[in-house]
This record gives structure tokens, sequence and C-alpha cells, in this order.
């Protein structure tokens, strides 16, 4: 029989977790590859290197501290199971969980499944990697909110980060009991035997710290639904209503002290034989939420429903304030404009650069119009119609254009080399004025047609696609295969990819 080395075995776990995590990164590493080099191209290296690293602290320090705590649980329900009294005695299938406790390995799994429930956490974490960051760069609005007279900024910066710790500590707590009762029943230190349950003493007072601190965590939640009150999504308006206000936030604030004295309770089943003090804690949190829902209720029903108008009107005019300051509207300044009948050619004049840029056209009729007009092959469209400006002979000139890209899904022949080796991009654009037509009607075009033909000093001088709008899936250029450039006559013009971007193969 060939038995294993310790430091052998320690080398196999750590190749099965260094396994395990590739296994379940291997699509994160691929997503940010890709990302890394959409960022490169568009020369915003910077910004995607900020995101990264707050996405690798926000999971390293939360994956870690969450770990310290759960596995320090486990570690500590192992040596107080390993001190206390094992009950005996019971079915078979205890009998199997007492064999089971003697594994040697039993130690590493804890800490294999610790370490996989605080990787995963982890990856949950980095996910808050723009909370984060509006945390620790926050700064003041100079206002504050009207309800508790906080300043705006910490409902955007502060209290989104606060709750994402109060989310922390909850999982953590949550898997250190879970963690910790498996440990207790596993060695026999808690037993269920149809209708009796059978506790050691250590077991019982680990488990009701834990209780007690889980339960103490909802003061905090308390805390942040009344914090929510000023942003809550109202059926009237945005905000705290009149019963929220009147009913809500008073059982709210009580039930802030109800999670302490609850807490509290818990605790000191551990000086108790009975539960009663525990149950009594549970029924103290229930009792309290109900109260709330109906005091709520009962306020909106029979004190705001009779005159809604009247009880809401204040809190309505806080909405309406404080959307406005949000907007900037606050600071318009009013002025009447009262029209007069003096137009003149000077006025026409001073006004010249106005008045040449008023649109005429609209987007969604301008579209199909360059789609009848010059899209000029099935396979390619145009997807949308923008505004820009640009300086043409002289004038600051606004004009609608839209690029003419390449769909993939209209191609008359579908095969592999066509969608991704010969038919790679879109090609050129179409651009006109905004407040010009022709003799029949139509758009007038500063640039149009396949290669494009310009009337104005603007050229066109890499009219390839290659990034657009169009779902069209990957291509691979630079291969032995002709990349399809333009249509010219009966015969089709080629060319071969010349810019940056893309990964290498």
């Amino acid at each position: 029989m060939i038995r294993m080395s310790t430091r052998s075995k320690i080398m196999w776990w750590a190749i099965a977790i260094v396994a395990f995590i590739l296994f379940f990164s291997a699509g994160t590493v691929v997503n940010l590859l890709t990302d890394f080099l959409w960022f490169k191209e568009l020369r915003l290296t910077p910004v995607f290197l900020i995101t990264l690293y707050s996405k690798i602290w926000c999971g390293l320090i939360v994956g870690a501290l969450t770990w310290f705590i759960i596995y320090g649980n486990i570690f500590l329900a192992m040596r107080m199971s390993a001190r206390s009294q094992q009950f005996t005695g019971f079915t078979m299938e205890m009998q199997i969980v007492q064999l089971l406790s003697k594994i040697s390995l039993l130690k590493v799994v804890l800490l294999i499944a610790s370490l996989i429930v605080a990787f995963f956490i982890g990856s949950w974490a980095s996910s808050f990697w723009d909370v984060y960051l509006k945390f620790i760069n926050s700064v003041p609005f100079g206002t504050n909110d009207p309800l508790f007279g906080k300043d705006i900024g910490f409902y955007v910066f502060q209290l989104p980060f606060l709750r994402f710790i109060y989310h922390c500590a909850v999982i953590a707590l949550f898997f250190s009991f879970a963690g910790s009762l498996l440990v207790y029943f596993v060695r026999l230190n808690f037993v269920v035997d149809g209708r009796r349950l059978f506790i050691t003493a250590q077991a019982r007072t680990h488990l009701l710290v834990l209780t007690g601190f889980f339960i103490l965590t909802m003061f905090f939640a308390f805390q942040f639904k009344i914090y929510q009150m000023v942003v809550a999504q109202g059926s009237l308006v945005n905000g705290a209503g009149y019963s929220q206000i009147k009913a809500g936030i008073p059982v709210l604030y009580a039930m802030r002290w109800a999670s302490i004295i609850a807490a509290v309770l818990a605790w000191l089943t551990i000086f108790r034989r009975t539960y009663k003090l525990l149950f009594a804690s549970f029924g103290l949190i229930v009792l309290g939420a109900l109260a709330g829902f109906f005091a709520t209720q009962t306020v909106q029903k029979f004190i705001v429903g009779p005159d809604e108008l009247s009880k809401e009107t204040p809190y309505i005019g806080w909405s309406i304030a404080n959307t406005r300051a949000a907007y900037g509207l606050d600071k318009i300044e009013t002025r009447h404009f009262v029209p007069t009948a003096d137009l003149n050619a000077a006025a026409l004049h001073n006004n010249a650069l106005t008045i040449n840029n008023i649109r005429l056209w609209d987007q969604a009729p301008l579209l199909t119009t360059y789609s009848q007009l010059q899209e000029i092959r099935t396979y390619y469209e145009f997807l949308d119609v923008d505004n820009d400006r640009y300086m043409i002979n002289g004038q600051y000139r606004q004009v609608m254009f839209s690029p003419r890209e390449l769909v993939p899904s209209s191609l008359p022949s579908r095969i592999w080399i066509n969608e991704h080796l010969t038919y790679t991009h879109g090609y050129g654009l179409c651009l006109g004025p905004v407040n010009s037509v022709t003799a029949e009607g139509l758009p007038d075009f500063f640039i149009k047609n396949i290669p494009p033909a310009s009337t104005v000093p603007i050229t066109v001088s890499r009219p390839q696609i290659y990034y657009g709008e169009a779902d069209a899936g990957y291509v691979i250029v630079k291969t032995g295969a002709k990349e399809f450039d333009y249509p010219s006559g009966n015969e089709n013009v080629y060319t071969v990819y010349d810019g940056s971007g893309g990964i290498k193969m």
C-alpha cells in the first residue's frame, strides 16, 4: 500500500484549488482580455485599469475578511467540539456521522469549503467596484435633504457602500453559523432524535452568540430603511409621504431598539436552560414588523385617503423642489418673451448661423430615405442617423450622417468563409445638411455613393467600417483570403485590414 506524505497531500489539494479557480474564472479572464483590448483601442487604458484594480481590491478584501470570519468560527467549532462530550447511542445514521467525524481530512475539507465560499463571495463583491469608487471619492453636494438634514451626497456616495458592507456582514454570519452547525452535527455535539434536541453547552453558546449578532445586524437594516425613505419610489411622488413619515419612520426607529433587545435576549438564552427568550426575540421582531405594516396602512387608509391632496401637498412640494434642483432647473432664469412683427433683413443677417442650421429632416424618415437611395447592396444597412457639426466652406454647419454597415445575415451566401473571412467590414457613409432638399424633395448629400464621393472639402480617407453598431459577430483578417472592400460595377474590389485593433492569433 502506498501512503502519501503530508507534503504530497498539501500539494495535491493546492493543485485542486488552483484548477477549480481556473475552471470557474476562465470565462472572466477571456472577458477581461477582450475589454482590455477594446479600451486600449479607444486609448482609455487608465479607465480600464482603475476599474480592474477596484474589482480586484473589492474581491480580495471582502473575500479575505469573510473567509477569516467563516473559517475562524469553523475552527472555533472544531476546537470546542473536540473538548465536548459527544452524544452516543443514537441511530445508525448518527454512527455513520460519528465515523466520518474521525476522518483526518475533515479539517482540510472544511478549509477548502470555506475558501470556495469566500471565493464566490469575493467574486460577488467585485461587482460593487463602482460603489467602492464612489465612496472613496465622495464629495458633498452642499444641499441637505428636508427629512433628516443630511447632505445629498450621503445618499449618492456613502449609503450604497454602507448597505454593501451590511450585506457582506450578513452573508459572513450566515455561512459562519451554517459551517459551525455542520461541525457540531458531524462531531455529534448537535443531535436531533425525533422531537428531541441534544446540544452541548459549548455548541449552544457558540451558536447563540452568532444568532445574537445575526439579529443585531437588523438594527442597521432598519436604519437603512429609514434613510431609504428619502429616495424611495412612492405611488404618488418619489420619497417619503405622509404615512411613511408619521407612522413608518417612527415604527422603524422603534424596530431598531427592538432588534437590540432581541439580540440581548438571544445572548441571555445562553444562561437559561430553555429557549423561551430566543423565541421571544424572534417574536418581537415579527410583531414589530407586523405592527409597522398595519400602522402605515391604517394611517394611509383612514387619515391620508380621505384628504390625500391636503396631507401630501408638503411632501409633493419637497419632491418637486428637489427634482428641479437635481436637474439644475432651479437655476433657470424665467423671462417673458413678447413676439413682435418687426422681422427684417438685418435681423436675419445677424442670426444667419442659427437660421442656416434649422433642422428640417427627422431621423426616422431620413433613415428610410437613405436606405432606399444609398444602401446599394442588400448586405449594407443604415442603422441610425446622427447629428454633428463641421466647418464647411468657412461656415459651421450642422449635418446629419449615417455609416453604411455590413449585415452578415443579409449576405446572398451565408457560408462561414463569407461571414468571417471575406465580408469583414462596412463601407462609407452618407452625409448631408439638415436644412437642404433637392428639386425632387429628396435629401441633399455632401458625401454619398461607393466609393465615397464628396461635394465639399471633407474627404473620407478610410471608409472601411470594422467596428459598428450591427450585431455582426467576429471576423478574421490578414489571412490568405481576400477581404471584400466594395463593389465596382460587375467586379469587386478587395483590401487587407490595416488597423491596429483586434485580437492577435
